[in-house]
């Protein structure tokens, strides 16, 4: 049974991405009981509860797992507004404040993209990241049986 067109590059990909569809969450935070469906996002999640924070703002001490939620957090002490609207210059710290702006603002309507479901203002973006998608995929869930081939 064929569920959705993404494909993989590994099994284990496809199997992780399946639970999207079952909602099977096998992974259960010991801590405090939140499931996951997939182990990177529980082992993140652990790192909360066990203080493996790899990355502290010097500003205001606030602690973070990922470098990239540390970096947007920088962007409130530095005042950084790296994106910028096409269509009137306004610039916005956060990629997400500037896909409300140009919705609300400017009436854009966010593309799709087909594989994955991400969004995007222009396609231009959609185009370079759709590349990114194909590329990627390699296996895919294709016949009735619901079994893989690889393309």
């Amino acid at each position: 049974i064929q569920v959705c067109d993404k494909s993989f590059r590994h099994v284990s990909g496809f199997y992780t991405h399946i639970r999207i569809h079952t909602g099977e969450k096998p992974y259960k935070c010991d801590f405090c009981g939140k499931v996951f469906g997939n182990a990177s996002n529980y082992q993140t999640h652990r790192k909360i509860h066990t203080k493996e924070m790899q990355f502290q703002c010097e500003t205001c001490g606030k602690e973070f797992i990922q470098q990239s939620n540390f970096s947007r957090h920088l962007r409130i002490h530095t005042r950084e507004q790296p994106y910028q609207c096409d269509r009137c210059d306004q610039r916005f710290a956060y990629s997400t404040s500037l896909k409300k702006h140009q919705q609300k603002a400017h009436g854009v309507k966010p593309l799709t993209c087909q594989l994955c479901e991400k969004t995007f203002l222009n396609e231009a973006s959609l185009l370079r990241h759709r590349t990114g998608c194909e590329l990627r995929d390699c296996i895919k869930l294709d016949s009735p049986e619901s079994s893989m081939s690889v393309l």
